[in-house]
C-alpha cells in the first residue's frame, strides 16, 4: 500500500433530489485503490445541506408515491429547501434541493465575479471550515482532488479550496469534473494556479495514479489530461482516452450511503459516453472524448457491479449513468442476472431505437429487474424531429406501451424551442403525453439551451466574453419565424406550469425519490454502511 493518500471531495451546490452518489469519485476511488494508493471519500454536497438539517428520508417519499396528493407532495420539499435557505440566511445566496447553489451576487460564469467572490467571506466558511479540520485530521492527505460536475459546484469549490489553505494545507490541489473537462481552456487562468495546482481533463483514472507515482516531484509533463502551471508558464498536456481493458468497478467504501436523500441506489456504468453521439444539441459526447463513445463493459464486469453493491453495502437498486444504455450489452447483463438469480433493480437512459420494441427483450429485461427508462423523446409527432438529428425511429407510442406491458416505467425529456421548432412541436408534444398518460411515470420539460462544443444550425453565438465560464451560449435564431431565448424560456415554463397543474407527479422531486423503487427486499441484512472518514 503506499503511504499517499488522496483525498477525493464532492463540492456543494449539486442537487440533493436523488438517492444515491454521483459515480465520479467512486470510479476514481476504484482506480486509485486497485493501484494500490490510499482514497479517502468525502461528499461536502452531502455533509453541508445535513449540517443545515435538510433531507428527505425515503419514507417520507414513499408515503408521497402512496398519495400523491399537490400539498403532501410540497410539505417535504418545502421544508428541506426551508432547512438549506435557513442556513444562508441574511446573504445573498440560495439552494434549491433540486437545482443546486446559487449566489446573485456572483455570476459563477464569470471568473471575475469568482475571483472577486474569493476576496470576501461566504456563507459557508463556517461549515467548509469544519470539514475542511476534519478531512486534514482524519486522512492526512498529500492531494486533493475535487469533482465538478454541475455549474453551481464552482464557487462553493472554490470557498472550499480556500477553506483548505486556510486550514493549512499546501499539498497538491486539482479540479476535475466534466465542468472541468469542458472549460479548461478558459480556466487555465493565472489567479486560478494560486489556488488549486492543476485542472484535469477528460478521465481522472489516468492521471491520479500517475500524481501518486510523481511523489514529490513537480515534473508533470508525462501526466496525460493535466493542465498545470510551472512558474510562470501555463501547460496543456497531452489527452488520452479509457480504453476498454482499462475501465475499472466504482468503489463507493467511505461515503455516506446512508445520508442521500430518499430511497437510496447506488450509480452503475455500463458504457463510457454514447453510442450513438451526434445530437445536435448535445454537449455530452465532448466531455468523454474520442468522439463520445469509449467503448462498453464487459457484461460480467458490469454484473460484478451489482454484486459488490449487494456484499459491501446491502443495496439491490442500481442507476446506469450511461448515456445511452445499448439495448444488446443490457441483454447479456439481463441473463447472467436471471441464471445467477441476483435479486436486483435498475434503471437508466435509452434512445428511441427499435430494439426497445423487442418483446423478448422487454421480458428478459423485467425479469432482471428493470424497473425505469429515461428517453429523450423531444418534440413527438412533428416532422421538425429531423433537425434534432437523433436518428431513431421507434414508434413513440409503442415505445411507450411495450414498457408498460412488462412493467418497466418510462420518463420522457422534453425540449422546446429548438431552431426550426416552435408553439405547434410543444403543442403536439404536451398532447402526446397527456394521449399516454397511463404509460409515462415522469417528464421534463426543458428549454433549448446551446451548449458549448455544439454547432446548431439555424442559430449564432453571441460573444460574451465576461461569461466565459458558461456552459451554454447566448445566441440568435436564424431561422424566419424561430423563437428568441427569451421566447423559448417563457414557452417552457408556460408548458411546465400547465403540466404541474395537470399532473403534478410528472414534474415533483419528491416522488423521484422513490420512483420506480420498490423497498429493499425482506430477508436481506444490509451491511454496516461505511461511513465518510474512512481510508482504504
Amino acid at each position: 500500500m503506499s503511504d499517499i493518500t488522496i483525498a477525493l471531495v464532492t463540492p456543494p451546490g449539486w442537487t440533493l433530489a436523488t438517492g444515491g452518489p454521483h459515480l465520479a469519485l467512486p470510479l476514481l476511488a476504484g482506480a486509485l485503490r486497485r493501484d494500490g494508493h490510499s482514497a479517502y471519500l468525502a461528499d461536502w454536497n452531502i455533509e453541508v445541506s445535513k449540517r443545515f438539517g435538510a433531507r428527505i428520508t425515503e419514507d417520507q417519499a414513499r408515503a408521497i408515491s402512496d398519495d400523491l396528493d399537490f400539498g403532501s407532495m410540497n410539505g417535504p420539499y418545502s421544508a428541506a429547501q426551508d432547512a438549506l435557505l435557513g442556513g444562508l440566511a441574511g446573504t445573498t445566496a440560495t439552494w434549491d434541493p433540486q437545482l443546486g447553489y446559487s449566489d446573485s451576487a456572483y455570476d459563477s460564469s464569470d471568473p471575475a465575479a469568482i475571483r472577486e467572490a474569493l476576496e470576501a467571506p461566504s456563507p459557508i466558511d463556517g461549515v467548509l471550515t469544519d470539514l475542511a479540520q476534519g478531512l486534514l485530521s482524519e486522512s492526512r492527505p498529500r492531494i486533493i482532488g475535487f469533482s465538478i460536475s454541475v455549474p453551481g459546484q464552482i464557487l462553493p469549490c472554490f470557498y472550499a479550496v480556500r477553506a483548505l489553505r486556510k486550514c493549512g494545507f499546501r499539498g497538491i490541489i486539482v479540479l476535475g469534473g466534466n465542468v472541468i473537462t469542458r472549460l479548461a481552456s478558459k480556466m487555465a487562468l493565472t489567479w486560478v494556479f494560486d489556488w488549486v495546482d492543476a485542472l484535469v481533463v477528460y478521465q481522472g483514472e489516468l492521471v491520479l495514479p500517475a500524481l501518486c507515482r510523481a511523489s514529490e516531484g513537480r515534473d508533470w509533463t508525462t501526466i496525460p489530461n493535466l493542465v498545470w502551471r510551472d512558474g510562470d508558464q501555463i501547460h496543456a498536456n497531452s489527452t488520452h482516452v479509457l480504453t476498454p481493458s482499462q475501465f475499472g468497478a466504482p468503489d463507493f467504501r467511505g461515503l455516506p450511503l446512508e445520508d442521500y436523500w430518499g430511497a437510496q441506489f447506488l450509480t452503475a456504468v455500463g458504457s463510457r459516453g454514447c453510442y450513438y453521439g451526434r445530437c445536435s444539441f448535445c454537449s455530452i459526447p465532448y466531455a468523454w472524448g474520442n468522439d463520445g463513445f469509449l467503448g462498453n463493459d464487459t457484461p460480467t464486469a458490469i454484473v460484478q457491479q451489482f454484486e459488490t453493491g449487494i456484499s459491501r453495502h446491502g443495496i439491490h437498486r442500481f442507476k446506469f449513468i450511461d448515456e445511452a444504455l445499448h439495448p444488446g450489452l443490457l441483454s447479456l447483463v439481463a441473463d447472467i442476472v436471471i441464471d445467477r438469480g441476483l435479486k436486483v433493480e435498475f434503471e437508466g437512459y435509452a434512445r428511441l431505437d427499435q430494439s426497445w420494441l423487442s418483446p423478448r427483450l422487454l421480458s428478459r429485461l423485467s425479469k432482471a429487474g428493470l424497473r425505469k427508462l429515461y428517453v429523450g423523446i423531444e418534440i413527438a409527432g412533428s416532422k421538425n424531429r429531423i433537425l434534432l438529428n437523433k436518428s431513431d425511429n421507434a414508434d413513440p407510442g409503442k415505445f411507450l406501451t411495450s414498457l408498460s406491458d412488462h412493467g418497466i416505467l418510462a420518463h420522457l425529456f422534453c425540449m422546446f424551442g429548438f431552431p426550426g421548432t416552435g408553439e405547434d412541436d410543444a403543442v403536439a408534444t404536451v398532447e402526446f403525453a397527456l394521449q399516454h398518460e397511463p404509460h409515462i411515470d415522469t417528464l421534463d420539460i426543458l428549454p433549448f439551451h446551446y451548449a458549448n462544443h455544439t454547432v446548431v444550425p439555424g442559430a449564432i453565438i453571441v460573444d460574451e466574453p465576461e461569461r466565459a465560464w458558461a456552459l451554454t451560449h447566448r445566441y440568435l435564431p436564424t431561422v424566419p419565424g424561430a423563437l428568441s431565448m427569451e421566447g423559448v424560456s417563457e414557452l417552457a415554463r408556460a408548458y411546465e406550469n400547465y403540466v404541474w397543474v395537470t399532473n403534478a407527479r410528472w414534474i415533483h422531486p419528491v416522488y423521484r425519490l422513490a420512483s420506480p423503487w420498490t423497498p429493499t427486499p425482506t430477508g436481506v441484512e444490509p451491511q454496516r454502511m461505511i461511513l465518510c472518514g474512512s481510508s482504504y
